[in-house]
């Protein structure tokens, strides 16, 4: 029997009637049920569990009882998520000397879903050290509005499992449901990325959270700075996070009471360090199956700065940084400067290859208004350096790509100004 079944098997025996998962409407699952479950469940075929991640509630109870029988897991994306045919075909892949217990796939915001495979043992490692750094333990409850095929939901179920206390699984992100829950003193710590935190700022019912409340873990990509502080100006408890799902979800953290606008340090176990050209390694227990090569050292392909004690100070993913003229351009930096004018509903900013220039940003605008390429240019010259404004602009009517989570496609949107043709971005000058 491996470590998680012990864990789920020890939790049925001995507090049978705690509320191991909850939904926003108030439908709870207890952990004495997921062990009836389990014992009810037919085999899955080779071993491998695959689960619709919708009804979230059912889903998590699948999930569970897949864990307890020994069976790999894996929460199936819905349709129209790049990652579903990829989940429904995986077939054993990269399982490394160890028992798979889940299988992830990367949100392929550069490129096509991958499969991450991890173990017991590596998502242990993650929720014992999460819950240390955060004070998740007995008669927590964590919430999670996240889409369950993502790590960062995964990671919540395994860390309530861990620490004996209830996850509460939204079936979406709804401002309002989850308002309603940080003020409502039953939740302890919740998980959000950037845009979802955003939202809960410009609810239109002013609210404060509840005194319980100790985390706000905010993750899944860049924070403005600006919303951090507006929100730790709300009372909101803001954790500020960086992890990626080879992972298994976090690898640096803010403890609660941190007013920083770093990413916090490492957790429990995981070592991080700076190599050439800025690239950020990362090692640890907490790492997927097969990662790591022979010193134990993986590449998280995104770049980064250390101050004291290891505090990562700054991220940007390498893969996302343009070259222009010989000066590095943080995409994101431009987006945040470009989102700020009332005029622009939502923007990204790409590199496209130039003669001159090795690359040139390119801007593609979804405007919010009416508005013609000089104002946004004089907006930019006030905010930005030369070598960071936009060379090129692309109109769109419709939403930019994103993930459920909100990152953007990159890929997604590059194929599709492809599509449009280069001359259709040269025409923008």
């Amino acid at each position: 029997m491996g470590p998680l079944a012990e864990r789920l098997m020890a939790l049925a025996r001995s507090r049978p009637a705690a509320v191991a998962v909850r939904d926003a409407r108030g439908r709870v699952v207890r952990w004495g049920e997921i062990e009836r479950w389990a014992a009810r469940a037919v085999p899955a075929r080779d071993g491998v569990r695959r689960v619709p991640v919708r009804p979230r509630l059912g889903a998590a109870v699948r999930l569970c009882a897949a864990w307890r029988r020994g069976e790999v897991a894996i929460a199936v994306p819905p349709p129209g998520d790049p990652a579903r045919e990829a989940a429904l075909r995986w077939r054993g892949e990269g399982g490394g000397r160890e028992q798979p217990a889940a299988v992830l796939f990367s949100s392929g915001t550069t490129g096509r879903p991958r499969a991450v495979v991890h173990t017991a043992s590596s998502l242990l490692a993650s929720a014992r050290a999460v819950n240390a750094r955060l004070g998740a333990g007995p008669g927590a409850v964590w919430l999670c509005p996240l889409p369950l095929q993502h790590v960062g939901a995964l990671a919540v179920l395994v860390r309530a499992i861990v620490g004996g206390y209830a996850a509460e699984l939204h079936e979406r992100f709804d401002a309002q449901a989850v308002v309603r829950a940080l003020a409502s003193g039953r939740v302890t710590h919740v998980s959000l990325v950037g845009r979802m935190l955003e939202r809960l700022l410009e609810h239109r019912v002013p609210w404060r959270p509840a005194s319980s409340l100790r985390a706000v873990v905010v993750g899944g990509g860049p924070v403005d700075p600006d919303l951090v502080r507006r929100a730790r100006r709300r009372g909101i408890p803001v954790c500020l996070t960086y992890g990626c799902t080879e992972a298994g979800s976090q690898i640096t953290t803010q403890a609660p009471g941190e007013t920083g606008l770093d990413l916090g340090r490492p957790i429990d176990g995981v070592q991080l360090r700076v190599g050439d050209n800025g690239s950020l390694w990362v090692r640890g227990p907490v790492l997927a199956a097969g990662l790591g090569g022979g010193d134990g050292w993986y590449d998280t392909g995104d770049l980064g700065t250390l101050g004291a004690g290891a505090r990562l100070l700054a991220l940007e993913r390498r893969v996302d940084l343009i070259v222009s003229g010989g000066k590095n351009v943080r995409p994101v930096r431009v987006e945040r400067v470009l989102e700020a004018c009332p005029a622009v509903r939502e923007a990204a900013v790409l590199g496209w290859p130039d003669r001159s220039w090795g690359e040139r940003v390119v801007a593609v605008v979804r405007r919010a208004e009416p508005v013609e390429r000089e104002r946004l240019e004089r907006w930019c010259a006030e905010r930005l350096a030369v070598w960071e404004r936009p060379r090129s602009w692309v109109w769109v009517d419709e939403p930019l790509p994103r993930t459920a989570l909100g990152k953007l496609r990159r890929a997604e949107l590059r194929r599709r100004l492809e599509r449009r043709g280069l001359r259709a971005v040269e025409d923008e000058r």
